[in-house]
């Protein structure tokens, strides 16, 4: 990571302010101070420790102790050792080279033991499930008649698990492209079979915006949406909903729209304007508070601690994802099991096109779907109160690391620089 080349350039021959143990803390330190902050902008999405998920577990479990974060932290610590090896000489390279041996095998071992752990999940908490991959593309499902194959396919999907005793039945994002209201809601094929089965579902609809316009959208003829997860009973009934909180840049909405509008069209083809939920949401659904993320917001970690901390028992993503490549899939999946060991939480994903899944708190797949195929898929996952110290605390490794840094230099400070 070249941390040793970058505080040499900051420092002077005789002062050590930036030691080299200094500068490896202070590489960490400045790495999870810009993931902190980037958590908080808009065009987030590639955590350092992304690079790990989902197939790294171990290493993936230190997201416990204090999310993202974490992980980045180890990371950086073990980079930057080995960065400070390279341009010295044999004995202190190999103490450098040794120590990051010596962390490595530390965080694995935690890690390691963390991941062992038995579930101990009781029978009285489970939720059977039921997840409906559509396999629908955006060109026909948002065409003049494409959501009437949108409505029948994901109404023969949910008839077909109903049927198979499920509690519940969760549906992709937009999975119904059309705005849940009057006089479609009851007319449409779907609300019959729910009313028909009776069994809950947790819908991926347009519902009119619950936040509140700008003065430009107040002044416009378009239609202001929220793109929901509505959850329904089994009369149809909603008992709770949570609107996509994180919209896609330049997708579902232009930054400074008042200025960039004007030049810059949004790549979605909808003839409406998204406008993301309110802040703190907590999903209420019929088997109690679930942990809820739409597309997006699975980047977004805090999201999800803020909802475990108040008390939400699993988690459900949904996503449309068929505007990407499997690639991506496979990156949105990577966000889920870091979102669901993080929490210590069942995961639930729905998704259009790819990628499906249960995950255990564990980081593990129950199941997995194929890609680009249409699945009806009834499994288990299990409500959960546990509360890791990221849930608590969230990023508070992040002071520590700070404290520790400015300690390392100020007491180092005007030291003659060792030989190297």
């Amino acid at each position: 990571m070249g941390t040793g080349a970058f505080w040499r350039v900051l420092g002077t021959k005789k002062s050590t302010w930036a030691t080299p143990l200094a500068r490896v803390f202070w590489a960490a330190t400045l790495w999870c101070v810009m993931e902190t902050l980037g958590n908080w902008m808009p065009l987030w999405w590639t955590a350092l420790g992304l690079t790990q998920s989902p197939h790294y577990l171990p290493l993936l479990h230190w997201g416990q102790v204090s999310g993202p974060i974490a992980i980045a932290a180890i990371l950086v610590l073990i980079n930057a050792c080995l960065a400070e090896a390279l341009p010295l000489k044999s004995a202190l390279k190999k103490a450098w080279v040794l120590g990051a041996i010596a962390l490595l095998l530390v965080t694995e071992t935690a890690g390691l033991f963390a991941l062992s752990q038995p579930l101990g999940d009781s029978p009285d908490a489970a939720i059977d499930v039921g997840i409906i991959q559509g396999n629908m593309p955006n060109e026909l499902k948002f065409g003049s008649n494409g959501w009437l194959l949108a409505v029948q396919g994901y109404s023969s999907g949910y008839q077909a698990l109903a049927d198979q005793g499920v509690d519940l039945v969760i549906f992709p994002e937009t999975a119904i492209p059309l705005i849940w209201q009057e006089p479609f809601r009851s007319r449409s094929n779907l609300y019959k079979a729910i009313r028909d089965r009776q069994t809950p579902a947790l819908l991926g609809v347009f519902e009119p915006a619950q936040s509140q316009p700008s003065t430009r959208d107040r002044r416009s003829s378009i239609p202001n949406l929220n793109n929901s997860m509505l959850a329904v009973d089994g009369n149809v009934q909603p008992v709770g909903r949570y609107s996509k909180r994180h919209l896609v840049p330049l997708g579902e909405y232009i930054p400074f729209q008042d200025i960039l509008g004007q030049f810059i069209q949004r790549l979605s083809p909808l003839p409406v304007e998204i406008l993301p939920g309110k802040a703190h949401q907590l999903l209420v659904t019929p088997f109690g508070r679930g942990i809820a993320g739409i597309c997006y917001d699975s980047a977004f970690a805090e999201n999800f601690r803020y909802q475990a901390a108040a008390g939400g028992q699993w988690i459900v993503t949904s996503s449309n994802n068929a505007h990407y490549r499997t690639a991506m899939f496979a990156q949105h999946h990577a966000q889920d099991v870091m979102r669901a060991i993080e929490t210590d939480r069942w995961l639930a994903s729905a998704t259009n096109t790819g990628t499906s899944a249960i995950i255990t708190p564990h980081g593990i797949d129950q199941w997995h779907s194929i890609a680009n195929t249409y699945a009806a898929h009834a499994d288990t996952l299990y409500r959960r109160t546990t509360q890791t110290l990221y849930v608590r605390w969230g990023s508070w490794i992040v002071i520590p690391l700070v404290a520790l840094s400015a300690v390392l230099s100020v007491v180092s400070f005007g030291k003659e620089k060792p030989a190297s």
